[in-house]
């Protein structure tokens, strides 16, 4: 596992396998959506928030092999599988399967479930990811990762920009992790409910994953008080002659993003003259670490004086079970507990992240920007693709309508993109503002932005039958979470064409560039280079 995860810096999100408008006998195979009859209107979709211009056909999942066949294979007699599930604990659990090579991921979930000791209510929690260095994918539970595998160099071709020799050598592992679509609210709430230390360390795991890899934009101050935090966990009691700042400047890769880590040995390095630089970063660590240990034990033993008298102690009592007033006592549960409760007030919490392009805002620029978006079921980020990375565009489900632009030629420079749009202000003049993404993975953003919003609308729905049931107003003011800043994006980078209410274009500028220009469609993203994608199947 740490072999497949080392390297990884970026995702992007598969969140469905889109209909082919050019279907290539080398691709994945497609399962068609039902022909419209002749004289059928079409539906409309209306969402009552992020609505979009147009909805591009989808299909509903990966496609099985052909029926008669499969027919045959299910008479046939089936040979138990044993497969290799990984957590993000870097552990791997071998569990065998009756169902052989017709297993389901389903199926991989709920043993996974039973396997870790973990309620039975978080088989919504965790998904099964078929996980490379250059492709991401979250299973539904229908899906057969035996059928998924053989696939596996057809979807690097299609869904990635490796290459062909790549793609013929890189091989998958099956992983269990997060659901993507998993919201916060219902995390918050599980953990609330059940408490468990199994769900906790997991999630906690993950967390410290994005962390140290560099996924997430947060800034120095930020990752040093995450950092102490697991320090605690890994470290247990602080001791100020073991716990010097000497004794983590070898190991500060294992706290923090590469970009905070000190050039360390190496020919190379030495003779730059880097070989001994020194951020003092380390003594920031053991200070913070010092910190948090202490305001934490203080904690602890504040709880352990209110459950001395078990008689007397409400807070005890309504406990329950001895295992879970231990859980209450328990430092090293509240230590992870305490790293989750730091990300989850991060907007770009749990957010699967695809590979893109957009115009850089300078007029003779020819090159594009490389970009990161990152979706999660509450907002959208536009980030940097350097490290640190850096937030460009920030906006919830209710702030932005978008379009999904099919590439109307075929080349590897040929993408097709997404569409944004929000309003904005512009000397005085409110104006709608279009920043246009670049990607093969396109398509992918538009159905997993579908999804979360048809889930946000449902959400609604079912709260505003409840507060109707209780004699409540119709309608209420949904709010949403803001970056600490006042604006949502990055002006002086991100290039924008803004419109005026009535349509007209304001400040048009035509820029150079070096790729060639779609008959019907905006100019296609150059070929950005191998990256690592995250796949999400659509629901």
């Amino acid at each position: 596992m740490a072999a497949v995860l080392e390297g990884i810096q970026q995702e992007t999100t598969i969140e469905v396998l889109p209909e082919d408008s050019h279907p290539s006998t080398d691709g994945p195979p497609q399962e068609l959506a039902p022909t419209k009859e002749e004289g059928d209107e079409e539906e409309a979709k209306t969402p009552t928030r992020g609505v979009k211009f147009s909805i591009a056909d989808v299909i509903e999942g990966l496609p099985s092999t052909d029926s008669d066949q499969s027919q045959s294979k299910l008479m046939a007699p089936v040979k138990p599988i044993t497969l290799r599930i990984y957590t993000c604990l870097e552990e791997q659990v071998s569990i065998q399967f009756s169902t052989g090579k017709f297993t389901t991921a389903g199926e991989i979930v709920s043993a996974m479930v039973s396997q870790l000791n973990l309620p039975e209510e978080t088989k919504n929690v965790f998904s099964v990811w078929m996980i490379s260095q250059h492709l991401h994918l979250q299973l539904k539970s229908y899906h057969v990762p035996v059928k998924l595998f053989k696939k596996w160099n057809d979807f690097l071709t299609q869904y990635t920009t490796a290459s062909y020799e790549v793609c013929s050598t890189d091989k998958p592992i099956l992983s269990f992790r997060r659901n993507a679509f998993f919201s916060l609210r219902e995390e918050k709430r599980l953990i609330a409910k059940k408490n468990s230390k199994e769900v906790i360390t997991l999630l906690y795991h993950e967390a410290r994953l994005n962390v140290i890899s560099g996924r997430y934009p947060l800034s120095k101050e930020e990752l040093i008080e995450l950092a102490s935090i697991q320090c605690a966990i890994e470290n247990k009691e602080y001791n100020k002659e073991q716990h010097t700042p000497q004794s983590f400047k070898s190991s500060l890769s294992q706290y923090f993003p590469p970009h905070l880590v000190p050039a360390t040995g190496g020919v190379k390095n030495k003779l730059l003259g880097k070989g001994s630089k020194s951020t003092g970063i380390e003594n920031d660590l053991v200070t913070k670490y010092e910190s948090i240990w202490l305001k934490v034990s203080s904690e602890s033993k504040k709880r352990i004086d209110a459950s001395v008298d078990v008689e007397t102690s409400a807070v005890a009592n309504s406990l329950g079970t001895e295992e879970e007033k231990k859980q209450w006592l328990d430092i090293d549960l509240q230590l992870k507990l305490l790293y989750l409760q730091r990300c989850w007030i991060k907007p770009y919490y749990g957010c699967v992240m695809f590979r893109g392009q957009i115009e850089r805002k300078q007029i003779l620029s020819l090159s594009d920007r490389n970009v990161v978006v990152a979706i999660n079921p509450e907002c959208i980020h536009l980030f940097t693709d350097t490290q640190p990375r850096e937030i460009l565009l920030y906006l919830s489900y209710d702030m932005f309508c978008w379009e999904f632009q099919p590439a109307t030629e075929q080349g590897e420079n040929f993408y097709s993109s997404l569409w944004l749009e929000f309003d904005s202000f512009h000397a005085s003049q409110k104006v709608a503002k279009r920043v246009q993404v670049f990607s093969r993975q396109a398509p992918m953003m538009d159905a997993m932005i579908s999804r979360c919003v048809d889930e946000l609308n449902q959400f609604d729905e079912e709260v505003k039958k409840k507060r109707l049931e209780k004699g409540g107003p119709e309608y209420a003011h949904l709010a949403y979470k803001a970056l600490p800043s006042s604006k949502n994006f990055r002006e002086d980078v991100l290039k924008c064409d803004m419109y005026t209410p009535d349509g007209e274009q304001v400040n048009q500028i035509s820029l150079f560039r070096k790729k060639k220009v779609s008959t019907t469609a905006a100019p296609s993203a150059a070929n950005p280079g191998n990256e690592e994608v995250t796949g999400l199947p659509k629901s």
